[in-house]
């Protein structure tokens, strides 16, 4: 039976020609076979609490459509944007709400003063290429009669001076979307790292132009071709299924994923398991699995993702985390 986490829920049916997000895109772009069909069987949440990304760019949302941004205190509009988001939300947000939260609030008078450069301020719209099929949500949209600049927010400390490619490609195509929508291409996007503040980074056309034809080759791609790296991989929703990438990652010196045979298991009062592998690359723990998703016996077959090394030195521990997932397998064909 598969048992994935949240993260893998969703079912991903479409074709090559499908819509493409721009993150889907530029994965598409990786991995021709990682945009492909996906099956998953969900499973009931163990927490409905979001993370903490999730509620800071709720709250920025409130924010600008409050114009709390536009105060003569953005802070304290802010931390009652906050306030608001939490209402909408089940439950204590997830990861590192906290140090979120406080950054949130430290870098509002910087982030508002950036706000008040456009006319008109739009948070969370979807800009949709029907010709194209790309479709997108910028996290923020300044406008002005000819200008116009995207800002992404990024909630994860980063201690990069450059942004990773990856990151380029989003808002090279979310550049495109607003040409699309508004008929202005913006020369500038942005990121705004709560740790860092602003970051740059300079579009034009030709950069534009380079980055939709790198995504049409891509949809004439073979999807059944498999092309795995760890940036590429992480958040693929096939990772569980795609055998290249498990041919792979025993190569990947900080793989965050093991794959192999349950030897024992052991289930703590509090419903939190510790599974010990036979793994092809030597005995393996997992520590902290959710009791509920592990159904799984000694003798049969499991795949983890996304899993976070121990705290020790040794490299045969990892630990569950807020972002893992994993896969029970069916029994192998008798050869």
């Amino acid at each position: 039976m598969r048992r994935d986490n949240p993260a893998d829920v969703t079912i991903d049916t479409g074709g090559p020609h499908n819509w493409l997000s721009p993150t889907r895109a530029w994965r598409l772009t990786e991995c021709a076979a990682s945009v492909g069909p996906v099956v998953n069987s969900p499973v009931p949440l163990t927490s409905d609490a979001p993370n903490a990304g999730a509620v800071a760019h709720r709250a920025v949302q409130l924010w600008i459509e409050s114009d709390g941004y536009r105060d003569d205190d953005p802070r304290s509009r802010l931390s009652e944007a906050i306030s608001g988001a939490l209402t909408e939300c089940s439950g204590r947000p997830t990861g590192e709400w906290p140090p979120t939260r406080a950054r949130l609030l430290a870098r509002a008078s910087q982030l508002a003063e950036r706000l008040l450069w456009g006319d008109d301020v739009h948070a969370e719209r979807e800009l949709l290429d029907p010709i194209r099929r790309l479709r997108g949500t910028p996290d923020i949209v300044l406008m002005k009669p000819r200008e116009a600049v995207v800002i992404d927010l990024k909630t994860p400390t980063s201690k990069e001076d450059s942004l990773p490619p990856w990151i380029v490609f989003q808002l090279t195509i979310y550049a495109h979307l607003v040409e699309q929508v508004h008929g202005i291409l913006p020369t500038k996007v942005e990121v705004f790292r709560l740790n860092r503040g602003l970051m740059p980074l300079s579009v034009n056309s030709t950069s534009v132009e380079a980055a939709l034809e790198t995504v049409e080759r891509a949809r004439e791609a073979d999807t059944s071709v498999a092309t795995p790296a760890p940036e590429t991989c992480r958040y693929c929703r096939r990772r569980l299924d795609c055998q290249p990438h498990w041919d792979a990652a025993v190569c990947w010196p900080d793989a965050d994923c093991v794959d192999g045979t349950i030897e024992r298991v052991e289930r703590a009062a509090n419903g939190i398991a510790a599974i010990f592998l036979a793994s092809p690359l030597g005995p393996r723990w997992v520590s902290g699995v959710p009791g509920d998703l592990l159904t799984a016996n000694a003798g049969e077959r499991v795949r983890l993702v996304r899993l976070r090394r121990s705290d020790s030195n040794d490299d045969s521990g990892f630990k569950w985390s807020r972002h893992s997932a994993l896969a029970e397998l069916p029994p192998a064909a008798p050869a």
